[in-house]
């Protein structure tokens, strides 16, 4: 005597479908139902409905916001959150030695003539519009270029002053470097391969005060340096050109931005 299981039965005399057959067709029409767990009291409705929409952290990425889709009133404005096209130099100090500072629309420029110790420098420190902390995190960008006359310089841009701290990239000799400097002396660095920094690209710092920095460049993590900030310079955003032997620099800039969280 043959033992029937269950699922493999027709559902009906008239009908030879089995039992598991219907039961797969039921579920993928459910599956293919855009409406499903939308009435009332439902799952999916109810999520819809929630007054806070639950998600993991750090989950709703760039691309699934449409462009200018941001609106002011939408970001924390309890921070520090800065954002230049280069429009005008309020707030700016410029330093230079047999250098020249040009100003386009929506870009800046540092350039140096030929001479050893020649230098131009641009940056942005503490004032009563923004200030930046040691006591919490930070992130600092900029997109720009380096042009050279020749491989002798020295071309600095990230945190601070090259003097003092400095947390940002070097170009020795258009090689290109992460930087960690204290009272002006390098305390850790390393050495960035495959950019050229001829051309435009988008280099971020990404600082946590108690661990150190990530720095990034075209949104590809490059280099990380661990230390704690020895915090004697307020500059939130330096800018240098500096020749050594006499070879004309030139750094285009044509966005920077910093912000500062308070937590």
């Amino acid at each position: 005597m043959s033992v029937e299981v269950w699922q493999n039965l027709p559902k009906a005399q008239d009908d030879d479908e089995t039992i598991e057959q219907a039961i797969d067709r039921k579920i993928n029409a459910h599956l293919a139902d855009v409406n499903a767990h939308l009435g009332d009291n439902e799952s999916l409705q109810s999520h819809r409905a929630s007054e806070i929409i639950d998600h993991l952290a750090q989950s709703i990425v760039n691309d699934k916001i449409l462009d200018y889709q941001v609106s002011p009133q939408k970001l924390l404005l309890d921070r520090i959150h800065y954002d230049t096209t280069f429009a005008d130099y309020d707030k700016w100090t410029k330093q230079q030695n047999n250098g020249v500072f040009y100003n386009r629309l929506g870009s800046v420029g540092l350039e140096c003539s030929a001479g050893s110790s020649n230098y131009a420098r641009l940056y942005a420190f503490n004032s009563e519009c923004i200030a930046r902390t040691p006591t919490y995190d930070w992130v600092w960008q900029a997109q720009l270029r380096i042009e050279s006359m020749g491989v002798n310089g020295i071309d600095s841009f990230g945190v601070g002053h090259t003097g003092f701290t400095f947390i940002g990239f070097q170009c020795i000799n258009n090689v290109l470097f992460a930087q960690y400097r204290v009272s002006g002396s390098v305390v850790a660095q390393l050495e960035i391969s495959a950019i050229d920094p001829y051309y435009y690209h988008t280099y971020k710092i990404i600082n946590n005060h108690q661990v150190g920095a990530l720095f990034v460049v075209d949104d590809n993590l490059v280099a990380e340096l661990n230390f704690m900030e020895n915090y004697d310079q307020s500059n939130f955003c330096f800018f240098e050109v500096k020749e050594t032997v006499g070879d004309i620099h030139q750094m285009n800039i044509t966005r920077f931005t910093f912000f500062q969280h308070y937590f």
